[in-house]
């Protein structure tokens, strides 16, 4: 995996500090602009591992949140699809708290109602099959990236006695 100096020629603060003055006229914050280096180095994450990114940070209308990606895998052997609805929560260095822990029930929710939505807008003999992930993407300046990716990491529904947590 290239880092982000590899893949930009330049160190990692200072892609963070570019991309967040060039798509602004006023300078963003900090923690966005991470997220943003975030989704587009787990963007390049799925492409190296054939997906195909169908979309990113989706949304519907004036409702609140968007889908961060939506790509598609199709399968070597058998050639069915798979729909994901990615997830990428950023952070530029890893703590005590992972950085998929962030996904709760109200996030999920979310997730779940924008999907919803998502797949009233492909066409009527579409119906792959679907699935949640989760990409921690860990910026630590050093080595570059680093990706937990959690294939499958919450469904349509969540379980009553894990309503609260990760599962």
């Amino acid at each position: 995996m290239a880092t982000l100096t590899e893949m930009f020629g330049m160190k990692t603060k200072q892609i963070i500090e570019l991309i967040g003055n060039c798509f602004h006229k006023t300078p963003k914050a900090a923690h966005l602009v991470t997220g943003e280096v975030g989704e587009v180095a787990a963007m390049h994450y799925l492409m190296q591992r054939k997906y195909y990114i169908v979309a990113r940070q989706w949304r519907c209308g004036k409702a609140p949140g968007d889908l961060d990606m939506v790509a598609r895998k199709v399968s070597a052997e058998t050639g069915e699809s798979l729909l994901c609805f990615v997830e990428v929560k950023t952070r530029s260095k890893r703590d005590e708290t992972p950085a998929h822990i962030a996904v709760d029930h109200h996030k999920r929710q979310t997730l779940r109602r924008l999907a919803r939505q998502y797949l009233t807008k492909l066409a009527k003999d579409d119906k792959p099959a679907i699935r949640f992930d989760i990409i921690s993407v860990y910026l630590d300046g050093k080595q570059g990236p680093e990706f937990e990716h959690f294939e499958g990491a919450f469904g349509w529904k969540d379980h009553p006695r894990n309503a609260d947590h990760w599962n």
